[in-house]
């Protein structure tokens, strides 16, 4: 990620906002409506990985390989950077490289807050999944357990893996970091909609963004009946792929 100098001049003391597929795709679903209801702007898109293996196929029928995307926001004077996209690099290497090139860029723009999102897998579906929150600074996981995140999170996950934690590691000395992780189901198959609406509520009252969480309630619940998700207890039945 690397940023030209108008567009940095656009950007001040951002905050950042990671969500990339994972664990119930709830980072991923996050950060594509926040995109999508916000009106964010996009700087720029770059491959996941250098040789991809697959393509995706989009709604006008053509295909591209997966990418990353950095969108821009400008809301109540303040500004976000928000990080979406269909994969993540490709090895441990690769994800600590990128994740120290876009810290290197973040400082640089005088970050304030860096916020990752995933899910925590269970073995049923959680009928009102809760929302954890973890990370290197303790004023900012405050801020957000007065909102609502739950910070007594040992013992209830392990190891957070991908950018969704790497981020947390390497941010540790240099920009105040969190992660969100809600409840989701560990089946590779199951998307962790609610979860996601959940911690969609949080960064709602944390920055005052106007979504609209009625219609995406409503559209959880028609979701939900179409793929065959129940609210709780077993595998989905019949589910497609999340792909934003």
């Amino acid at each position: 990620m690397k940023l030209t100098a108008k567009q940095k001049g656009n950007i001040k003391n951002p905050v950042f906002i990671e969500g990339l597929p994972g664990l119930g795709n709830v980072g991923k679903i996050v950060v594509d409506l926040l995109v999508d209801q916000l009106k964010a702007k996009k700087l720029m898109s770059w491959p996941v990985d250098e040789k991809p293996g697959l393509v995706l196929v989009q709604q006008d029928n053509t295909v591209r390989f997966p990418e990353l995307r950095l969108y821009h926001l400008k809301h109540k004077k303040k500004d976000f950077l928000f990080l979406a996209g269909e994969g993540q690099p490709g090895n441990e290497g690769a994800a600590h490289e990128f994740a120290t090139t876009v810290l290197s860029e973040l400082e640089s723009l005088g970050c304030k807050e860096i916020i990752t999102i995933g899910g925590i897998g269970l073995q049923q579906v959680p009928q009102e999944p809760n929302v954890y929150v973890t990370g290197s600074d303790k004023e900012l996981m405050k801020k957000f357990a007065k909102l609502g995140a739950d910070p007594k999170i040992h013992g209830v996950v392990g190891p957070i893996i991908g950018l969704t934690g790497i981020m947390l590691g390497l941010s540790k000395d240099c920009i105040p970091a969190i992660a969100l992780l809600a409840e989701s189901l560990a089946h590779p198959m199951y998307l962790g909609l609610r979860g996601a609406e959940r911690v969609l509520a949080l960064l709602s009252k944390a920055y005052g963004f106007k979504l609209a969480l009625k219609e995406l309630k409503e559209s959880i619940t028609r979701l939900e009946e179409a793929t065959g998700q129940a609210p709780a207890g077993d595998l989905p039945k019949k589910v497609t792929n999340y792909i934003g």
